[in-house]
């Protein structure tokens, strides 16, 4: 607020608002006096009064009916004030153009620059014109706005020095008598509604005016500024701003400090005239009161003495908290036509207003929604013109506005496709067993399987590739050094890069390798299993865009405890096994990583009939390993567990609990913001089984999406298995979902890519017939499933183990069957899906 606008003259002058700042009014100045020191001039005597004033205020009476009326809170302690009739140390020439109407009066102490202004009031006759001017010594003469009633004219001052009242009385020749400086201000506001003036009645009749701001603003004051037309040297205008010390007012350096030039004023030949905009602005940091002194200052040509005029503005600025954002928007993936939805939880005092906001070019600027304006926004239908969208909510109050985070919005083409035939993979007569596979942007299929060829004695490990449409290659075995090869797991980058890791026996032990895939041919194996003699149990690999990979394995240690490792590679150089787990016996992991590298390794550690779900942080690109930390505590039991990070390393675990009413599955959501894991949930009910390994599976993309599916033994036609799934999409879960028909199904898999698209696998039992399904879901629906591959009960299809899918929306599923003859090996059979 302004506490005094600036202002001079006989008459208070009053500037209109614009741009709905609010009422200006005439406000009186209180100028700012200084200095002490020149001759005694006066033979008349020091008629003086004084008394103590403390911080309750109070009212001094001097000589000639002079007095200063002190506000409560302008000192901060008792000060004694004196009151004399004293011309000493004052300019001892009246002011220019001015005779005296009465004596000078001294205030003192000198100095003293009171926490809230002060009033002054002297008695003023009423037959001339009388005008106020207050002093500093070095500086001479400036003129006080003043405003007169019932005999007595009075003012505001912060500061006390020298004081008279004087009529205008023109010296031979001068052509323009009594035209001091003034100051008009015009005060404009941004918003507009963000100062507000408050009205004070002091004594004398005066009224202060003081601003106060309630919003973060920008504002400007316009200051016209005149002067007489022959006041042009040394024209300079000064703001410096003034705090309270120790509850005494303080003034720094100037704010602004400009020398002026005066030019002709139009509408009045014997003034000159500029115009100053001082902008300054306040926000919720600079809660409290602010306070400007003002000086205009010229040299008059005529006279050859200064002009000045000085004004005193106050703001007091309460603004309060800015809003808070307390959920924020989440990314959002769709197919093209279909709508998006954001939202996003906004607090405050006074309740804040939203604002939807778009960009376009990624955050650079951002466009106002018309009309979205609530805690929601659904966009209209989309395109592929709206992919990589922004979208945010920005929640404004009095206090000022936030924007939300940045949520992002992806948009598929719909998904054209067809699942074609399955063909075979390995049909060499290996007796094939647990493939995996995986699916690069490109839509190249990578499948690695164990086998145990014609006549040998102990299994190996393999790899092929292929794409939609076309064979496989050739089987190429990977585990050179390594026999009797078991559970291979690969992950693959984007860019066709890859990772595989097998178990394997080594004489009496069971061991771990590894082998890298840079896009052509794979590295020799590399074992990653530590120098403890205890076998490993199993393992988990997962990769990033930039082909560094993280492995995480179970293994015995010395003393027969089962612990937990995480060992991480790029190129084929492996780190150090690095213990990940708490000390208490621990195995069941899993891992998943993003395309930058950060990522979880899970497991479960605990004995005696308690356990515990934790997870370490990983980040590939750091080569770092965080400390465990708990997920769940205190389960009878955790069974199948899966994972899933996205491009912002929020992650997703689901697994399967053992509650005292049976089974249920439950997950726990990690947020990179805060670093902590949610408090875990029920996605589901209590069932009657325990999923296992193979019965359970989760999958999640670069956008946030994710599905965990898995075999239900309480959903649907009683006494039938079922394949359920849910969705996690845009921060909830969709309702359970059945996949599988008619009696029994079995080994369900999930996979999901970048875009949102996800892909289902299970094998099917209906009476005397097995079969292998898949299923896609094409970012709005799921495509009817389609039986991949069907046989007689005599020839039974058996673990549909591997399934994958691209960022090119290529999917790719393998399993091993019985031959139709119903004996010999286990052949290995592959089905793609292809947009």
């Amino acid at each position: 607020m302004i506490d005094s606008m600036l202002a001079a003259g006989a008459a208070t002058s009053r500037s209109l608002p614009r741009h709905g700042a609010g009422l200006l009014a005439a406000v009186l100045l209180s100028w700012v006096l200084a200095g002490c020191g020149s001759d005694d001039d006066s033979s008349a005597p020091m008629d003086q009064a004084s008394a103590t004033i403390g911080a309750a205020g109070g009212t001094v009476d001097g000589p000639d009916g002079v007095r200063v009326v002190v506000p409560p809170g302008a000192l901060a302690a008792p000060t004694t004030i004196r009151i004399a009739r004293s011309a000493t140390g004052a300019p001892a020439d009246a002011p220019d153009g001015y005779g005296p109407l009465g004596a000078v009066y001294e205030f003192t102490p000198h100095g003293l620059n009171f926490a809230v202004p002060v009033t002054i009031s002297m008695p003023a006759p009423s037959s001339v014109d009388p005008q106020a001017f207050t002093a500093r010594s070095d500086d001479g003469w400036s003129l006080v706005a003043a405003a007169t009633e019932a005999g007595r004219m009075a003012w505001v001052v912060p500061s006390f020095s020298w004081f008279t009242i004087a009529a205008c009385s023109p010296r031979a020749g001068d052509p323009y008598p009594c035209y001091w400086p003034r100051m008009t201000p015009d005060l404009t506001a941004n918003p507009s509604t963000a100062v507000t003036p408050l009205d004070t009645q002091q004594a004398g009749g005066v009224q202060v005016l003081r601003w106060q701001v309630t919003q973060a603003a920008s504002l400007r004051m316009a200051l016209e500024l005149t002067a007489a037309a022959d006041c042009k040297r040394d024209a300079r205008l000064t703001i410096r701003p003034g705090q309270v010390v120790n509850g005494l007012l303080q003034y720094g350096d100037p704010v602004l400090e400009r020398d002026l030039v005066m030019l002709p004023d139009p509408a009045n030949d014997k003034r000159s005239r500029t115009s100053v905009n001082w902008d300054l602005s306040f926000a919720r940091p600079d809660n409290g009161t602010h306070r400007y002194w003002l000086s205009l200052r010229c040299t008059r040509e005529f006279t050859g003495g200064r002009s000045a005029i000085d004004g005193y503005a106050q703001f007091v600025v309460d603004v309060g908290p800015l809003p808070a954002i307390t959920s924020q928007p989440a990314d959002a993936s769709v197919v093209a036509p279909g709508t998006a939805s954001f939202s996003v939880v906004a607090s405050g005092a006074p309740a804040p207003t939203l604002q939807w906001q778009r960009s376009g070019d990624g955050g650079v600027n951002w466009i106002d929604l018309p009309g979205a304006n609530a805690a929601s926004y659904t966009t209209p239908p989309t395109s592929l013109a709206d992919d990589g969208s922004l979208f945010r909510a920005v929640a404004r109050n009095a206090a000022g506005s936030v924007a939300s985070d940045t949520a992002r919005l992806s948009v598929a083409a719909p998904l054209a496709g067809q699942w074609y035939p399955a063909g075979p993979v390995d049909a060499t007569g290996n007796n094939t067993f647990g493939p995996s596979v995986g699916v690069d942007a490109a839509g190249r299929a990578l499948a690695v399987w164990n086998a145990l060829p014609p006549g040998a004695s102990v299994s190996r490990t393999y790899f092929a590739t292929a794409t939609a449409g076309q064979p496989w290659s050739a089987p190429q075995a990977i585990d050179v050094g390594a026999t009797n090869g078991y559970d291979v797991r690969i992950a693959v980058a984007p860019d066709g890069r890859a990772v595989a890791a097998w178990g394997y026996r080594s004489g009496s032990a069971y061991r771990l390798a590894a082998s890298t895939f840079d896009g052509s041919q794979w590295s020799a194996p590399q074992r990653l299993d530590t120098a403890y003699s205890g076998n490993t149990t199993e393992h988990a690999v997962g990769i990033d865009a930039s082909g560094r990979a993280a492995v995480v394995f179970a293994q015995y240690d010395t003393t027969s405890t089962l612990r937990v490792f995480t060992t991480i590679g790029a190129s084929g150089n492996w780190s150090a096994p690095q213990h990940v787990d708490r000390g208490s016996p621990a195995g069941q992991v899993a891992i998943a990583v993003n395309g930058q590298g950060r990522g979880f390794a899970v497991f479960t550690d605990g004995s005696a009939g308690a356990y515990s779900l934790a997870a370490a942080s990983l980040d590939l690109a750091a080569g770092s390993i965080g400390t465990a930390r708990s997920v769940r505590e205190g389960s009878r039991a955790l069974g199948a567990r899966g994972l899933a990070v996205d491009a912002t390393g929020a992650a997703l675990l689901v697994w399967v609990d053992d509650s005292s009413l049976g089974y249920s599955v439950r997950w726990s959501r990690y947020a990179p913001a805060g670093d902590r894991w949610s408090d875990w949930a029920d996605l589901t009910g209590q069932d009657d089984t325990l999923p296992s390994a193979d019965q359970f599976s989760v999958a999640g993309g670069a956008n946030g999406d994710a599905v965990v599916v898995w075999r239900h033994s309480r959903y649907g036609t009683p006494g039938a298995v079922a394949v359920v799934s849910s969705q996690w999409r845009n921060g909830a879960w969709s309702p359970l979902q059945r996949h599988s028909q008619g009696r029994d199904a079995d080994r369900p898999r999930a996979a999901a890519n970048a875009n949102g698209r996800l892909a289902l696998s299970w094998l099917h039992y209906d009476g005397n017939i097995y079969s292998v399904w898949g299923r896609i879901f094409d970012g709005t629906a799921w495509r009817p499933a389609q039986a991949l591959q069907r046989h007689v009960r005599e020839v039974p299809t058996r673990e549909p183990y591997a399934l994958g899918i691209g960022d090119g929306d290529h999917a790719a599923v393998l399993w091993a069957e019985y031959p139709e003859s119903g004996s010999g090996a286990n052949g290995l059979e592959g089905a793609f899906f292809a947009p």
